[in-house]
């Protein structure tokens, strides 16, 4: 069968406008699919005010994920009573509250649909593919492959503030059982699986379509370093505060930009010294590859193991920046102090450029439906 007659359904809580690694991975795939003539519909929470350009534009069929009512409350500000918070804490880490009520959307939607090539759920949340799941064994002419896309592990996940409990290792052993096939973006994220699945596992790396990032953008000249970290900080694994002190510490001149939806650890720092922490929150993904691109030099964080790894890492490739990679366990004096001197000799080395073009990345995909 021809691209321009395959069927493709994706099944995603993420997609544009919403800037995430797992919305980039849904919409980067829903535009190639549909860009090689494949058919293509998207069940996801919809924003028509946002997405009917892209829709028509991109020639791709939206359908609503109508979200239940407790996904969409925002959670307990830092403001909010330590019962509350409490409460949501317990119900989150036993329940996968509210996480787990998709499972039952996602079932009652898939469950009307049909004739589909290949289905890809992009998880997380991993309940997307629990719905898709029970689907399928309800209605197995829904698709002829089903492909469950995995960012990160979910049992088995190293950088998780608590492990899940035992019993959700059910769920994940019945939507692992029930796949076709399952994806993840690099291959030392296939030991984050029970073994007994692996074989089923194969590496899919995340996609972009180079032709969107910015090409005019030159590096910034300053008589001092200009560097960034891009994404979500924490206290136990991405955590800039060793080394902007050690930075103030040792350097008199440096700007270090943030570009975070939550910078409470270095707000501090920020109202202290700021013409060096310079906080900036979310931008765009063109507008932030824009100013990434004008920095000397930019930072990762590194997560814990080796089942996860930041798709930030993937922007700083194609950008061609030096990256400063972190260990918040093992801080390397030596090697900050090369890179705020100019040697980039120990920068972070990320191989295989061309394995994150969308077209190969969408290709793997397809080539699943005849194995």
């Amino acid at each position: 069968m021809s691209e321009s007659l395959l069927k493709i359904m994706i099944v995603s809580r993420s997609f544009y406008p919403k800037n995430s690694p797992r919305s980039f991975r849904a919409t980067e795939l829903a535009k190639e699919f549909s860009r090689i003539g494949c058919s293509v519909t998207v069940l996801t929470p919809t924003n028509p005010s946002v997405q009917s350009y892209f829709k028509n534009q991109y020639q791709i069929n939206i359908k609503n994920l109508e979200l239940p009512l407790p996904l969409l409350q925002e959670k307990p500000s830092e403001k909010s009573s330590f019962y509350l918070k409490l409460i949501r804490r317990i119900k989150e880490q036993f329940l996968y509250y509210p996480e787990a009520l998709l499972q039952k959307v996602v079932f009652k939607l898939l469950s009307q649909e049909h004739g589909y090539d290949l289905l890809i759920s992009v998880a997380s949340p991993h309940s997307i593919h629990w719905g898709v799941s029970h689907a399928l064994k309800k209605n197995q002419n829904i698709t002829r492959c089903w492909v469950a896309d995995c960012g990160d592990p979910f049992m088995k996940a190293e950088n998780l503030q608590y492990k899940r409990p035992f019993y959700f290792q059910f769920k994940e052993k019945n939507f692992c059982r029930s796949a076709h096939f399952i994806t993840v973006p690099f291959k030392g994220a296939i030991q984050g699986y029970f073994p007994e699945f692996q074989k089923k596992i194969h590496v899919i790396p995340q996609g972009f379509n180079f032709e969107d990032f910015p090409r005019n953008s030159v590096t910034e000249i300053k008589p001092y370093p200009v560097f960034a970290y891009a994404g979500s900080l924490n206290p136990k694994r991405r955590n800039p505060v060793r080394l902007i002190e050690f930075l103030l510490r040792h350097f008199k001149d440096f700007e270090f930009h943030v570009y975070s939806g939550n910078t409470r650890l270095i707000e501090p720092y920020a109202a202290d010294y700021p013409e060096k922490i310079i906080c900036h929150g979310l931008k765009d993904r063109p507008d932030l590859l824009r100013s990434l691109s004008s920095m000397n030099f930019v930072i990762n964080f590194e997560n814990q193991g080796t089942t996860q790894m930041p798709s930030k890492l993937i922007d700083y490739a194609i950008l061609k920046k030096p990256v400063l990679s972190i260990h918040c366990n093992e801080f390397n004096e030596g090697m900050i102090k090369e890179f705020m001197n100019g040697n980039y000799s120990q920068s972070l080395e990320i191989n295989d450029i061309d394995q994150y073009r969308i077209e190969n990345v969408a290709q793997k995909f397809l080539s699943l439906i005849h194995l």
